[in-house]
């Protein structure tokens, strides 16, 4: 049940969202050399400290004294680890509950993150800290991030201690043969090595970011969840992701401010219809400099218009300045309605194809070009955009359209057709052949030809004429055919 309740502490009105599925805050179960692993692996950075310091006293006050209000922890164990500044949209700093009725007035104010051992809180505020809210949804985020992190970070130093050597003034790291179970946990690992980013995120989907509306078995759950956990998407104050609902140009712009961090590539404007304090007036800017989203007309950006799955295509093709490497009809063939598809953007979007961003469903040859985007669809092209850019893993799902599903499929030759011999009897003697005249031709003796599809390359069956070649080709950096999934 949604509730909202308010408690008066020395003059400061706290506001706390509640939910149906409230975050779990459970006490630590790990040994105490946790909270010294923490410190080192989230340290508060110098700019980060700096900004704590422009926090309000009366903030952190409230803050620490709505924690202490649930029961949660002391003040004496709690420490701000990070701040921002924010502008949030309503008069319930975007935390309305169903039956809220909230100002639409802009309020400027805060996002703060309160931490104790490996749990963390996520908090919105207003300018002076007179009204504070919990921000659950962000808070469950954060803190299944923290857990999967602090999880792995005590395997691998436990392990590394026993797997290390020193020559020198150097150390060298050594593989682990041994199997290391984490405490709590029913994980393990089988040694150390380095581990790239893309590593990281595989090992991080066995964290569950859920949402009351996303089933186990819901088409872009994985999608969603990995977004979630990075803090690109998120959800609404009752705990629900409403993947079925549109996405705002001013909801997109957000998604990919927190996704991309790329060159800009033009300078900003002033939009007529967006006002410097609109909620996403920083993101719509950014989106706008590096590429991903133009003005509807003339000097307009239209923030609450919906955008339909060719404009999010359109958008992230364009921002990542992605261009076919092949037959823009050839690609776009494999979809049953390519014809809908507009003249002016079959190339951008038979190089989404290509790399691997369209995700169709329920159909994956149906692109639905003028169909409004769902969250859920613009979480799966988001999704595997960055995984096109190396920033994600790719998840397996027959959604994704792939480099095999839009090549046009190959066509082998037909088996030649072996010459028929008449038997000549023995005991009469074989017949003189007449010579052949010259410009004549004994087609008796000439071996059958093969018949060759001309143009398409058949490799191994000795019927390629010379000129033809594969389609397609690599696309990145590491030398991958978009679409293929490792």
């Amino acid at each position: 049940m949604n509730s909202s309740f308010f408690v008066s502490l020395s003059g400061i009105v706290l506001t706390v969202a509640g939910m149906a599925t409230s975050t779990p805050l459970l006490a630590n179960t790990l040994p105490t050399q946790t909270d010294n692993l923490l410190a080192n692996q989230f340290p508060v950075s110098q700019m980060a400290e700096d900004e704590i310091q422009l926090l309000p006293e009366a903030i952190t006050d409230a803050i620490f004294k709505n924690v202490m209000q649930q029961g949660r922890m002391e003040a004496s164990q709690l420490r701000v680890v990070e701040v921002e500044r924010q502008t949030w949209s309503d008069g319930c700093l975007g935390l309305a509950s169903a039956d809220q009725i909230c100002t639409q007035a802009m309020i400027p104010g805060w996002r703060v993150v309160v931490a104790s051992g490996e749990q963390r809180w996520v908090y919105r505020t207003d300018e002076s800290g007179s009204l504070v809210k919990l921000d659950a949804v962000a808070t469950q985020s954060i803190s299944s991030s923290t857990t999967a992190q602090t999880t792995r970070r005590e395997v691998t130093t436990r392990t590394t201690q026993t797997s290390q050597s020193v020559t020198g003034t150097s150390s060298a790291q050594r593989s682990s043969s041994q199997s290391t179970q984490a405490v709590g946990t029913s994980q393990t690992t089988g040694g150390v090595t380095t581990r790239t980013q893309q590593q990281v995120a595989a090992t991080n989907r066995s964290t569950q970011v859920s949402f009351s509306d996303i089933s186990q078995n819901f088409w872009a759950r994985d999608f969603i969840a990995e977004l979630a956990r990075q803090d690109i998407i998120t959800g609404f104050p009752d705990g629900q992701f409403r993947p079925n609902e549109p996405v705002t140009r001013a909801q997109f712009a957000a998604m990919i401010r927190k996704a991309f961090e790329k060159t800009k590539v033009r300078n900003a404007v002033n939009f007529r219809d967006v006002s410097t304090n609109y909620w996403a007036y920083n993101a719509i800017r950014e989106a706008y400099e590096m590429g991903f989203l133009d003005m509807v007309s003339g000097s307009e950006f239209n923030p609450n218009q919906s955008l339909t799955r060719l404009q999010v295509m359109m958008a992230l093709t364009k921002g990542l300045n992605y261009s076919v490497s092949s037959s823009t009809e050839s690609v776009l063939r494999f979809y049953s309605d390519a014809a809908s598809i507009p003249a002016d953007a079959r190339t951008l979007v038979a190089a989404a194809t290509e790399r691997g961003i369209v995700v169709n469903y329920p159909n994956v040859k149906t692109f639905s070009a003028n169909t409004v985007a769902t969250r859920a669809e613009v979480a799966a092209f988001l999704y595997q955009a960055m995984v096109s850019t190396g920033q994600m893993v790719a998840i397996s799902s027959p959604y994704v359209v792939t480099q095999e599903f839009s090549a046009p499929p190959q066509v082998s030759p037909a088996p030649a057709t072996p010459a028929q011999v008449t038997p000549v009897p023995a005991a009469s003697p074989a017949p003189a052949i007449p010579a052949v005249e010259a410009g004549g031709s004994d087609d008796r003796n000439k071996p059958q030809r093969q018949n060759c599809n001309q143009g398409i390359g058949n490799g191994a069956e000795g019927c390629d004429p010379g000129n033809s070649r594969p389609r397609g080709g690599s696309n990145d950096e590491g030398g991958r055919t978009p679409g293929n999934r490792p």
